[in-house]
């Protein structure tokens, strides 16, 4: 299920298998080419970056991948930020990182709010 004021952008993919399930959480972002793949739960208010893969995993709340990471079978505690290219797939590297800064939550919110603003020039112009 996806949740309301989400931003899912070109080319993300978003998939399960039989019986599993994903759930994308209130004000989420999913950026370009990102690939969520059930069964996985992202909590409200986190951010996917460009080309990451989301896999048997869980986010909890504010959490945010930068780009070309990718996050299998593993949760993620609120408010953590998984760094460009890592690979978080072992509850020792989710032990490593770091909180997420106020400059990236901040990233985040723009990005929702710019989406907003894209949609509602949409629905003006029809």
């Amino acid at each position: 299920s996806i949740s309301d004021n989400c931003n899912i952008q070109d080319r993300v993919v978003i998939h399960a298998l039989g019986n599993s399930s994903v759930i994308i959480g209130q004000n989420t972002s999913l950026s370009h080419g990102c690939i969520v793949h059930g069964p996985c739960a992202i909590a409200k208010e986190c951010f996917v970056g460009f080309g990451s893969v989301i896999f048997k995993a869980k986010l909890e709340n504010g959490v945010f991948v930068k780009f070309m990471a990718v996050v299998s079978g593993v949760n993620i505690p609120s408010r953590r930020i998984i760094p460009d290219r890592a690979v978080v797939d072992t509850i020792n590297k989710v032990k490593l990182l770091p909180a997420v800064s106020e400059e990236f939550r901040k990233f985040s919110q723009r990005v929702l709010r710019a989406n907003r603003n894209l949609l509602k020039g949409y629905k003006e112009a029809v």
